[in-house]
């Protein structure tokens, strides 16, 4: 994924787009974030620091990943979804400038 931030955009992926010949869609690189995976990415990330006992390897952190999912709950779903029609609300409101979301 690419959120079109500056500090988020290695040399790597601009090269792969390029080479591609891949079109994206203008994005202002600070747009307010409305896909509510990402929140779901942030409880994972979360619980992942959390943990006692640190990953420290790529199949730690996959096996630790995969028990935190099993952990999400769908009503924790339910409130991330259920709250859609508030922020963009907000981002309308705002006219898609900076909202607490």
């Amino acid at each position: 994924m690419d959120d079109n931030a500056r500090p988020h955009r290695s040399r790597a992926l601009v090269d792969y787009l390029q080479n591609n010949a891949v079109t994206t869609l203008p994005w202002p690189a600070m747009s307010p974030d409305l896909n509510p995976l990402e929140h779901v990415w942030d409880i994972l990330g979360r619980r992942i620091q959390a943990l006692q006992l640190p990953v420290q390897t790529l199949r730690e952190l996959e096996a630790a990943l995969h028990r935190e999912w099993l952990q999400v709950t769908r009503e924790q779903i339910r409130r991330l979804t259920g709250g859609m029609r508030r922020r963009v609300d907000a981002v309308i409101w705002a006219r898609g400038g900076f909202t607490r979301y």
